[in-house]
């Protein structure tokens, strides 16, 4: 059974990576749809980064599909963290700003 999940880890991870990028796509779709974001530009930013810093790792241990699918999760963060900038915070007099 093991030799199963580690012959197929890399498609694995990645279906699994894909998964958690299936819950993103609605928030970024609903922000932009709103202009207007909730989510804080220190996650946004924070989890970009630590998205494409997975990305290496996997890399470094030729998990070439789950880099690509990591580089995607990144990908959606940097867009969620953009909305952030352009549209501000909802709950600021001004609309934009940082946290």
């Amino acid at each position: 059974m093991l030799d199963v999940i580690s012959d197929n880890a890399d498609f694995l991870i990645a279906a699994a990576n894909t998964c958690l990028d299936a819950s993103l796509v609605p928030t970024m779709l609903n922000q932009r749809r709103d202009k207007a974001s909730t989510i804080p530009l220190t996650t946004s930013i924070t989890s970009t980064a630590l998205w494409l810093f997975t990305a290496v790792v996997f890399a470094s241990i030729s998990l070439w599909i789950t880099m690509c699918a990591a580089i995607v999760t990144a990908t959606l963060w940097a867009i969620i963290a953009a909305q952030r900038f352009i549209y501000g915070d909802p709950a600021s007099e001004g609309g934009r700003g940082f946290d």
